[in-house]
């Protein structure tokens, strides 16, 4: 193991991909979060898929910003893109349910960073309607159309913290 000083610096933006791509749009967090793996550089880190959200904790210390993407309950129609800046208020546990009875979901983990003073310096979730939580791949329409515009969206974020994003996906599409 390298001396604290010795190791690398990691970036200061995390992007996580919350979801199982195997319970439909419950994938959409880890679709999203693709996106910007392959366009962002040193300069951002993106996770998918993690299996534990207590995980996330340690993921986002000393973070600049953190995003997360998941499948949202809200009953709203699917395809509709919340957005949450949680770092003053908390995040409404009916629309991000726990499927898991082995861990707490990304609610709990947050509520419980929030407590410890563990928060990262900006988080921000996006949710996106789900219309599908069956078993088996492959986004439903409506969610799948909504991935280019959550990807212009966390852009939009990303741009508010200049000089810490090299390139990022193009976003062409209507809103």
């Amino acid at each position: 193991m390298l001396p604290e000083s010795d190791q690398p610096e990691q970036p200061r933006i995390l992007i996580v991909g919350m979801g199982n791509r195997y319970r439909r749009d419950d994938g959409v967090g880890p679709v999203v979060a693709g996106r910007f793996e392959q366009e962002s550089g040193d300069s951002v880190q993106v996770v998918h898929e993690p299996a534990d959200p207590m995980r996330l904790i340690d993921l986002w210390r000393d973070r600049q910003l953190v995003i997360i993407i998941d499948a949202a309950r809200s009953g709203e129609k699917p395809g509709t893109i919340l957005r949450f800046e949680l770092l003053r208020s908390p995040l409404p546990e009916e629309i991000f349910p726990s499927y898991s009875t082995h861990t707490m979901g990304l609610t709990k983990t947050i509520e419980l960073a929030r407590t410890l003073d563990r928060l990262p310096r900006r988080l921000v979730v996006y949710g996106i309607e789900a219309q599908n939580l069956d078993s088996g791949e492959g986004l439903s329409v409506e969610v799948e159309a909504a991935v280019p515009r959550v990807v212009c969206e966390i852009t939009a974020d990303l741009t508010r913290n200049p000089g810490h994003v090299e390139r990022m996906p193009s976003c062409m599409s209507p809103r």
